[in-house]
């Protein structure tokens, strides 16, 4: 299937102002039951910014791009009230990808009720930049976290 058009970002609205904003994309293929996924986007003074809309077709790919304020840190999180994420080894191949200004940041979809990422703008002059992902497994028994990246860079004088 290709994307709903009634999921999709409409491409003219998402021309972000390169200065002050980056363009954050989410790709996500469902799983075989679309209703026990969702997902939020928050900024890191816990201001929602977007949560997902409902997601009524199986195994069905949905795009939602927006502009993001480079001045904050964010963190996207997805669920699954069934507790198996939305690639297991029982046949459900959905999927996330998160994009950043048009880069693959991550993707996934082996979790098991929550999946966090942490992440900030791009980097700029003068800033450092480390990528973090969370996955909580068991229920919220067992949370890992492991390192993506780290970036430091200086600015020219």
């Amino acid at each position: 299937h290709e994307s709903a058009p009634y999921y999709t970002s409409p491409a003219a609205v998402k021309k972000c102002n390169q200065i002050s904003e980056f363009k954050f994309t989410l790709i996500l293929k469902t799983d075989h039951n679309p209703g026990e996924i969702s997902w939020e986007l928050r900024r890191s003074d816990t201001h929602v910014v977007i949560k997902n809309m409902p997601y009524p077709a199986a195994m069905y790919k949905y795009n939602y791009t927006t502009c993001l304020k480079r001045s904050a840190d964010y963190e996207w999180s997805i669920f699954d009230r069934s507790l198996n994420g939305i690639q297991t080894d029982l046949g459900a191949h959905g999927y996330f990808t998160l994009l950043i200004d048009d880069d693959v940041f991550i993707s996934g979809g082996n979790f098991d009720y929550a999946h966090m990422i942490f992440f900030s703008a791009p980097c700029q002059h003068g800033m450092a930049q480390f990528e973090y992902q969370t996955n909580i497994v068991d229920g919220g028994d067992d949370v890992r976290w492991s390192l993506r990246s780290l970036q430091l860079q200086q600015s020219e004088l």
